[in-house]
């Protein structure tokens, strides 16, 4: 299931015309569903913007492996996404101006799914979420609000990109997940 994108009509985006990556659901949950978790990194990769996916190359890949070998997976829902819709040019970070102009559509989609848990994907995405000014490395593995809806907590881990550059960073992308107990 993806969720329907929202015609993005803001021509000053430096972003506007190129093709916006949807929101996706990733795995439903074979077992009874105990929880929603929605999943949000920053923005598309060249591998996102060519299959329309989000979170499906290498650093992808990672993150997905991870997930699956959780034991709470079985039971939840995950669902995955993005700040920015659309591929920034050279894989750059976001822009701030260029989250500003997404952060209706992701609001959107938390309303539509309303997730037990939003894991933050790297700092951007934390950043976004929870309004801390704070890098990734003071706030991963801690539990911080969502700044639109205080009662759904945000997790935020590394960028798993930033773990296929330095491998030592992986148990702290993974161990946070593994606490993530069923909320229903």
């Amino acid at each position: 299931m993806n969720l329907d994108i929202i015609k993005c009509d803001n021509k000053i985006c430096s972003l506007f015309g190129k093709r916006p990556v949807p929101t996706i659901l990733f795995s439903k949950a074979t077992e009874k569903r105990e929880q929603v978790m929605l999943c949000v990194g920053e923005a598309p990769g060249e591998e996102e913007d060519k299959y329309n996916k989000p979170f499906v190359g290498k650093s992808g890949s990672l993150l997905r492996s991870t997930l699956a070998m959780q034991s709470w997976f079985p039971k939840t829902d995950v669902y995955l996404s993005n700040i920015v819709r659309c591929r920034p040019p050279s894989n750059r970070d976001p822009s701030v101006i260029e989250c500003q102009n997404c952060i209706p559509f992701i609001t959107r989609d938390i309303g539509f799914i309303k997730p037990d848990i939003i894991i933050a994907v790297g700092g951007v995405a934390c950043k976004q979420l929870t309004g801390t000014k704070l890098g990734i490395v003071k706030v991963e593995g801690l539990t911080l609000p969502y700044v639109n809806d205080k009662q759904i907590p945000v997790l935020p881990i590394f960028h798993p990109a930033a773990v296929l550059r330095k491998y030592s960073l992986f148990k702290s992308m993974a161990l946070p997940l593994l606490g993530v107990a069923c909320a229903k």
